[in-house]
């Protein structure tokens, strides 16, 4: 009875407290459950004697109380069952202290995997601090090459736009030179049609002149071979000589034509010969 009274002590103090490392409600009413069957073994043990409990004949101890009609076979029966009882009671301590043991397990373990979760976070948070840091240190050093990349290629379409825009001045030079040289190549084209209209012109006054000239000649000899046969044939200044009477006293025996295509007139003696074409006249 002795051992049974601390047991109630050290127990009676946790009916209702919340431990520590169980924190699902799961493990807390596991646990209060626990506690119950054992606060009440213990209350059993306390009343019943520690002799009855281990199968001890309860005569050493005390005498046997005086029972009014009993026989042996009932107090037979009576210890048997408060035999039995005890080692039931027993058996639900031991099948207690497993469950508690099991329930302190779980909670070690539990609480063992809270605190690797724990330190998992931490290492976690740790890692993402320092892989911010290095982002952070790695966009810097990006933002710094993409600027001075900027400032070269800003550079670069700079002096590209400078080049584009000397490029034009020298495009605008030359198409203003191409229209200054088109201009003085189409004034040089109207001089020479203009030279060569004029060349035409003299040309064909040049033509005229000649054709002139030689038609004057034709005349000439015309009229000095109807004088030869006038003076040969004995013609008076009215005869009308024909053009075979003329041919002897002409060049080569032919009669001459008009370079211009005109017709020529023989005429009388005493007229002067001449041509259809005007300007072809033999002057007096």
């Amino acid at each position: 009875m002795s051992h049974s009274v601390p047991i109630n002590r050290e127990f009676s103090g946790l009916n209702g407290q919340k431990l520590d490392g169980m924190n699902s409600p799961l493990d807390q009413n596991k646990f209060q459950n626990i506690w119950r069957m054992l606060v009440l073994l213990n209350r059993v043990c306390y009343f019943w004697p520690c002799a009855n409990v281990v199968g001890l004949d309860l005569t050493v101890v005390a005498p046997k109380p005086k029972v009014v009609g009993s026989t042996p076979a009932a107090r037979t029966m009576l210890m048997n069952a408060k035999r039995w009882f005890a080692w039931v009671c027993l058996a639900l301590m031991l099948v207690a202290e497993i469950f508690l043991y099991r329930a302190n397990h779980e909670r070690d373990a539990a609480v063992t995997d809270c605190r690797d979760a724990q330190n998992q976070l931490r290492q976690a948070q740790t890692e993402l601090e320092e892989l911010k840091s290095s982002n952070a240190g790695l966009q810097a050093a990006e933002n710094s090459r993409l600027r001075k990349q900027n400032e070269i290629l800003t550079n670069k379409l700079a002096t590209l736009q400078r080049q584009a825009d000397q490029i034009r001045a020298e495009n605008q030079l030359t198409a203003q030179n191409l229209n200054t040289a088109r201009t003085a190549l189409q004034l040089q084209q109207d001089h020479l049609q203009q030279l060569s209209a004029d060349k035409q012109r003299l040309a064909a006054a040049g033509a005229a002149v000649i054709h002139q000239n030689t038609c004057l000649n034709n005349l000439r000899q015309i009229d000095a071979a109807k004088q030869q046969w006038a003076l040969e044939k004995n013609k008076t200044d009215e005869a009308v000589p024909a053009a075979q009477d003329l041919l002897p006293y002409l060049k080569n025996g032919i009669f001459p034509s008009c370079p211009g295509g005109g017709l020529y007139y023989i005429n009388a003696v005493g007229l002067l010969p001449a041509c259809s074409i005007s300007g072809h006249v033999l002057p007096p």
